[in-house]
């Protein structure tokens, strides 16, 4: 058996993951990957009014942005806030969701 790539994301993220790789990689293939993941993401019900309360909201995951999305009635109530966030994945997770303020503070969580 030749070596294998492993990939230990959440399922729902680990095929697009390794695509992303094949894309960028040359020599890469999708059957040089093996897929064991580690993670499972849980989005949680939250009330978005609470929103109000906050001045900005710092973000460091894309997934928190999902879970917002999630959430219809939050989408209304994003454009009120600036958001703070790591990466420019975050950043284009929460605009997709309707936040309208959106700043890169970093680029990793690092």
């Amino acid at each position: 058996m030749g070596k294998k790539i492993v990939v230990t994301r959440a399922n729902h993220q680990a095929q697009a993951f390794a695509a992303a790789i094949v894309n960028r990689v040359s020599g890469v293939n999708m059957n040089d990957f093996v897929f064991e993941p580690m993670t499972e993401i849980m989005h949680f019900p939250f009330d978005p009014a609470r929103f109000e309360e906050y001045s900005g909201i710092i973000m460091t995951s894309m997934n928190a942005a999902v879970s917002i999305g999630l959430n219809a009635p939050a989408r209304d109530l994003l454009a009120a806030n600036p958001f703070y966030c790591v990466g420019e994945h975050t950043k284009q997770k929460i605009l997709s969701v309707g936040a309208q303020e959106v700043v890169i503070c970093e680029p990793t969580a690092a």
